[in-house]
């Protein structure tokens, strides 16, 4: 048997170097498929984002490989969800102010009293009915609160950064502190105080229409009324300042843009006005990008505060409807018990309502600031 020929240092390399040779091939061909792939990618979110909204993928990734049919399903299914438990406690409460209706209406023949005990049974029911959501309400405003809070420390900062590249340093710095600092002290004093606050206002306005004799009526509108007064007068002082503070330093942004450009033009022979023109054109280029990053913050702002919002919107219809029905139909313990729930309701719209406008009317403002030239 003879032995195989022994390959000489040359073939060797000759070997190596088509070895090579076609790996290069196939890394180019690797390329081209990754760059066709790319392309096709692009193709199909931006078909996705004409179709649903692109933008959500962002925030929920899972959406990317979901077909439009369950997408849309599951839309349904979460709306559906939604809308049955307020459903479901709006048909319990009226059945309870009608039967609440018709004891009262044959009241003379049962007995002075029996109306006023089946009252209070139909008030207790209402209660149990109406006590669980309003509570999952007030904890779920609770973590969306916590949940804005996070994403404000990491937003707030760039934004700034953004506006301080875009030519606005004094007016992002304002920013910065005004904004983050009163966010900040808007969340500390929600994370510490609103469910307890809430819940003690929700168990007052309850209390105050179960035994009207403890004269609580008062003690109710004179707490809300120091809530909304405290939450409007804060929120326009707060904008007030914003919008001095931001004239001003607009101001000196602007005068540094110009001296800026007017340096770079007379400074630099030859090329300062292409250079001057250049960085004028830089800076509407980041003025674009602050105003995509701004107009990105409010939506996921409004994004975020939406569900919650509307769940609350939604048990506030189930408590205007019911107390209005009970009303007309002199159920009066009912409707004066349903009007408080939808009291402690409006309190917590209002101050989601203000932590969300604190943010959106205030990088609204920033947008809308400072035009350099």
């Amino acid at each position: 048997m003879t032995k195989p020929r022994e390959k000489t240092r040359e073939e060797l390399t000759a070997e190596i170097e088509e070895s090579k040779k076609k790996i290069r091939q196939f890394e180019n061909r690797e390329k081209i498929i990754k760059q066709k792939l790319s392309v096709e990618e692009r193709k199909a979110r931006t078909h996705r984002l004409c179709k649903r909204g692109g933008f959500m993928e962002s925030l929920v990734p899972e959406l990317i490989a979901m077909p439009a049919e369950e997408l849309w399903q599951m839309v349904r299914n979460e709306v559906k969800e939604v809308l049955n438990a307020p459903v479901r406690v709006l048909l319990s409460l009226l059945g309870a102010v009608l039967l609440c209706a018709v004891v009262k209406g044959i009241g003379s023949t049962l007995g002075g009293g029996v109306h006023q005990v089946f009252g209070a049974i139909m008030t207790a029911f209402a209660v149990t009915l109406l006590i669980r959501p309003v509570m999952d309400c007030i904890l779920s405003l609770h973590a969306v609160f916590a949940d804005f809070s996070l994403f404000l420390t990491v937003y707030i900062p760039v934004f700034a950064g953004i506006m301080t590249t875009a030519g606005q340093p004094m007016t992002g710095a304002i920013y910065n502190v005004l904004l983050f600092g009163a966010c900040q002290g808007v969340n500390g004093l929600l994370q510490a105080a609103f469910v307890p606050v809430i819940s003690c206002y929700l168990s007052l306005a309850v209390a105050a229409e179960i035994v009207p004799q403890m004269g609580l009526r008062d003690l109710v509108a004179g707490i809300k009324k120091v809530i909304t007064w405290g939450l409007g007068v804060t929120m326009t002082v707060f904008v007030a300042l914003l919008s001095l503070q931001s004239a001003i330093a607009g101001g000196g942004d602007n005068v540094a843009v110009k001296a800026t450009k007017f340096m770079l033009n007379s400074l630099i022979p030859g090329v300062g006005g292409s250079l001057s023109e250049l960085f004028m054109a830089t800076q509407g280029c980041v003025q674009l990008v602050k105003s995509t990053v701004g107009a990105a913050g409010i939506a996921i702002a409004a994004l975020t505060f939406l569900p919650v919002v509307v769940r609350v919107m939604l048990w506030q219809a189930v408590t205007a409807c019911g107390g209005f029905i009970a009303g007309m139909l002199g159920v009066e313990e009912l409707s004066r018990l349903l009007k408080s729930v939808g009291s402690a309701l409006n309190v917590m719209l209002a101050i989601a309502l203000y932590y969300a406008m604190l943010f959106i009317v205030s990088t609204s403002l920033m947008i809308l600031a400072f035009k350099g030239g």
